[in-house]
């Protein structure tokens, strides 16, 4: 067989961060499940065309948001002062993950969510939204 199945991550002793920051610092390894507050965001520019680029209060890195065939409409409405629930791994490069550049595989603007109910992000679009759960 080419392909190895991966094993599903039991999200129930995964931590749940309150930075990335924190999750780096940690023992845990990626995907990091980190919930905080917005520090800083803006629309992506160049390659990244569509997207929205973060920083969470505390962290010096960048997460990076941009879903396969460009940004939700409702993910480009996130501001400062937003709390957001984030799936956090590295950004991959020719498959191998870039040590230092990191991306949203899930995102939840629970600051939105109160306001409009459920807004799912295309990458994770038919996600149960299990890595949630505590």
């Amino acid at each position: 067989m080419f392909f190895k199945r991966k094993s599903s991550i039991d999200w129930s002793v995964k931590p749940i961060h309150k930075s990335l920051n924190e999750a780096i610092s940690s023992s845990d390894r990626p995907p990091y499940r980190i919930k905080a507050s917005i520090e800083r965001c803006g629309i992506a520019a160049l390659s990244n065309y569509g997207g929205l680029i973060l920083t969470i209060e505390g962290d010096a890195n960048y997460i990076s948001c941009y879903p396969t065939g460009g940004v939700n409409d409702w993910v480009s409405l996130s501001r400062t002062g937003d709390i957001v629930y984030m799936l956090v791994g590295n950004e991959m490069n020719l498959g191998k993950p870039e040590p230092n550049r990191f991306e949203a595989i899930d995102f939840i603007n629970e600051t939105l969510e109160e306001r409009f109910g459920s807004l799912k992000y295309k990458r994770m679009g038919e996600s149960n939204r299990d890595w949630t759960k505590h």
